[in-house]
């Protein structure tokens, strides 16, 4: 188990290893640390599926001088470092970066960072939701790929212009192409006029395995799914998503999953913010090795959940939703009313705002792109609930196994348990 937090006035990466048998803690050992207080380094932890190498990418940053120090360290199995390669950052032609993502494919490790630079300023700045007075930015992605077989790394830049605020991306790889696959979504919070909500965006890049400067680029509009979404509804909105899981096979095809959801927060009184999180409809779109979409669909889900700003995020783990896959099948696991168990796209059932009285189900896309739904830990008796913490469940892509803590609940009592299931 790796955790970031401050130890000594300094921002410190902690790696702790427990004994399988007895639970103790067999090793803790410091990974990382800023070399200052008011140099804080940002650790990103980039995990293999396939084996137990693991690699951590380490990012300090300074707005005054503009300096960055960005390098990747590669651990084997035996968590020792085998290797570390330093990432080049043009920074002081820049008034503001960020690491979006930093994943790992059998193939090799692919870190997305994004640049900025303010062209306009405004009376807002730069921080906040966009208005009128709001700065105009330019924004940049930087790409960097290192391939395990040669570790020799490859990087790039695209210019993105002002209207995307890269958030979060997925890198995949395609065998099929010999291209590297990369969806990449912006979102940026909007309050123009009488309008205020999110403008959403979801880009897909093909890169080149061998020429980095061959790139091709496809917005993600979900037509598929916005068909079948509007074809079962009397709605004329449109689905917008946040994608939460890509994959790409053998053929070249993209299984994309995403969410809708929104976010709202508002002051009651002083020092007291509530914070107001909807998880609305799934969808799932396929996409050819050009990124064309050739299939799609929307599925039914509705969670609710209220806290405060500056509590912790227990609650918060059984909302939203875990998506896996084994073979060529896809499971989502999420928390949901019994009540809601044959609920459909034209009947939605109730939305969730209780999640003591769910239990964990999961929806099965298999490869003739046939959606079922079932309980994830058995069916349950009328008054026993099994509620997956599912934020941050765990699934043994090997195996096929999910593994999560759960709340259980069975008449008047209450208590947590470590549940395993076997996807089938």
């Amino acid at each position: 188990m790796f955790v970031d937090r401050d130890l000594n006035s300094r921002h410190t990466l902690v790696r702790i290893r427990f004994n399988a048998h007895t639970g103790m803690i067999a090793d803790e050992s410091v990974v990382g640390e800023s070399k200052s207080e008011n140099r804080r380094m940002k650790f990103y932890l980039v995990k293999h599926i396939e084996d137990e190498n693991y690699e951590v990418l380490f990012c300090a940053d300074k707005n005054h001088p503009r300096e960055t120090d960005m390098f990747i360290v590669f651990f084997d199995n035996h968590h020792q470092s085998i290797k570390e390669i330093q990432l080049p950052v043009e920074r002081t032609r820049f008034d503001r970066i960020e690491v979006v993502s930093a994943r790992s494919r059998p193939q090799g490790v692919f870190v997305t960072l994004s640049l900025m630079n303010t062209k306009v300023y405004g009376v807002n700045g730069s921080d906040g939701p966009v208005t009128e007075r709001s700065s105009s930015n330019e924004h940049f992605l930087q790409f960097y790929y290192i391939p395990f077989d040669t570790k020799e790394l490859k990087t790039t830049m695209v210019d993105m212009s002002t209207g995307v605020f890269p958030k979060l991306a997925y890198f995949t790889y395609n065998s099929f192409a010999q291209a590297l696959n990369l969806l990449v979504h912006s979102n940026a919070e909007v309050q123009l006029g009488s309008y205020s909500g999110n403008i959403k965006r979801t880009l897909f890049f093909k890169i080149n395995e061998h020429d980095f400067s061959s790139i091709g680029l496809m917005e993600m509009q979900n037509q598929h799914a916005n068909a079948y979404l509007q074809s079962h509804t009397d709605t004329s909105r449109i689905y917008t998503g946040v994608p939460l899981y890509s994959y790409t096979d053998d053929n070249g095809l993209t299984t994309i999953v995403s969410e809708a959801e929104n976010h709202f927060e508002s002051r009651e009184r002083i020092n007291e913010y509530y914070s107001d999180m909807y998880a609305q409809n799934l969808g799932i779109t396929q996409i050819d090795d050009d990124g064309n979409e050739i299939w799609g669909t929307v599925m039914p889900l509705s969670q609710y959940y209220n806290a405060y700003r500056a509590l912790p995020v227990y609650g918060r783990q059984m909302m939203s939703v875990k998506v896996m896959r084994k073979g060529k099948e896809f499971f989502i696991a999420y928390n949901d009313y019994n009540k809601n168990l044959n609920n459909t796209i034209e009947k939605p059932g109730d939305t969730v705002y209780n999640f003591n009285i769910t239990n964990t189900f999961y929806y099965k896309l298999d490869k003739k792109k046939e959606i079922t739904k079932h309980y994830l830990f058995g069916v349950p008796t009328p008054d026993e609930y099994k509620t997956s913490f599912v934020h941050g469940a765990g699934y043994d892509e090997v195996r096929g196994v999910f593994a999560s803590l759960i709340q259980y609940r069975k008449g008047d009592e209450t208590s947590f348990r470590m549940a395993w299931s076997e996807l089938e």
